[in-house]
């Protein structure tokens, strides 16, 4: 719909306003249904019709009227002028988003303007349609606000659980400290031995824990990485035996610490097992560590080339108690027997596969 174009200004009295066949038209009637306003301006940039007016105002109301003399705050009004001005120079339809305050509340337009044109193809005025985007934006701006809480919420959490990590492997490591120190003091070799495991278990967890402090993910290592750490400590256990070696072998990759903190234990006792009695009066040997990724499960496999004695089923022991517990824990299986039957040396093979899909069962 088109109005016809005076070169006059014409007033607000004598201006026209909507008709009852521009209110049936159902072009507006589908713009009036998506909340569109349409309008045409003249050469001044006088509202000279309007469709779906905003504010609550009457069509009335715009007729005649200028946007710096609507405009609650003249720098916007302004604003809003010289992007009208600038489409009636250039002849070129631009869409843009503006901002007027309305009753002191900013409101938030997404404006298509095109120049408006005679018959001579001369420009006479604006044509355009303004959408008020406000609830969009405020949601926009209340989800942008939200998602900036959330990150800090999830980087002061990461902060909180790498000083728990932290300080858990600094207090692990005192408790280390004060176990060695009591083997130390004691006078009984067995309480000294007890006690220098203990010490080795409680530095195994805390090893997890340091870690877990320098991962860039929280609750993930790369437990390969773990291994190497965990074994290289271990021929100090074999008290006598100094050409006792351990060889790691793990493919890299994480593992959450709900599998890591168990099996690191596993590892531990398994490998400590076979330094302590798998070579008594053996000059030197070699305990081989691998770590092998599958779909769906990893397995760890502990093999030495000892005497391979084949601990009992219920063993009073607290380490094969451990290790049975925490198998259990995991969902896993544990399977251990002889490297090579029937031979002067032959080893034992202690091996656990863990499923990576299961839920871990609560701890012991």
């Amino acid at each position: 719909m088109r109005l016809p174009f005076s070169k006059e200004p014409m007033s607000a009295a004598t201006l026209p306003v909507p008709t009852d066949q521009d209110r049936t038209d159902p072009l507006l009637q589908a713009l009036r249904t998506a909340g569109v306003t349409a309008f045409e301006q003249d050469a001044e940039l006088r509202y000279s019709w309007i469709s779906n007016p905003p504010w609550d105002k009457p069509a009335a109301w715009f007729i005649g009227r200028s946007d710096l003399e609507m405009a609650e705050r003249p720098e916007e009004g302004e604003a809003l002028a010289a992007i009208k001005r600038r489409v009636m120079a250039t002849g070129t339809p631009e869409r843009q988003t503006v901002t007027l305050h309305v009753g002191g509340e900013p409101l938030h337009y997404e404006l298509d303007l095109r120049p408006r044109r005679d018959a001579a193809g001369t420009i006479v005025g604006i044509s355009g349609a303004a959408l008020d985007v406000t609830r969009h934006r405020r949601a926009a701006e209340a989800l942008d606000h939200s998602r900036a809480e959330l990150t800090q919420a999830l980087e002061r959490r990461e902060l909180l659980l790498r000083e728990l990590n932290h300080r858990i492997k600094n207090s692990l490591q005192l408790i280390s400290s004060m176990l060695r120190l009591q083997a130390g003091q004691a006078g009984d070799e067995l309480a000294r031995d007890q006690l220098d495991r203990a010490c080795q278990r409680v530095s195994a967890v805390a090893e997890i824990h340091a870690r877990l402090y320098m991962t860039e993910e929280i609750g993930i290592l790369d437990f390969a990485d773990y291994l190497d750490a965990l074994c290289g400590r271990v021929p100090a256990l074999a008290h006598g035996n100094p050409r006792l070696s351990v060889t790691v072998k793990a493919d890299h990759g994480d593992l959450d610490v709900d599998r890591a903190i168990p099996l690191g234990i596993i590892a531990n006792e398994l490998v400590s097992n076979a330094a302590l009695h798998g070579f008594k009066g053996l000059d030197g040997g070699t305990i081989e560590v691998s770590f092998v990724r599958e779909p769906g499960r990893c397995r760890l496999l502990i093999a030495d080339d000892g005497l391979g004695i084949i601990p009992d089923k219920g063993s009073e022991r607290l380490g094969l108690k451990l290790v049975d517990a925490l198998t259990m824990q995991l969902g896993a299986t544990l399977t251990i027997r002889q490297c090579r039957p029937g031979t002067g040396r032959p080893g034992l093979c202690s091996e656990v596969t863990v499923p990576v899909s299961k839920p871990v069962k609560p701890g012991v």
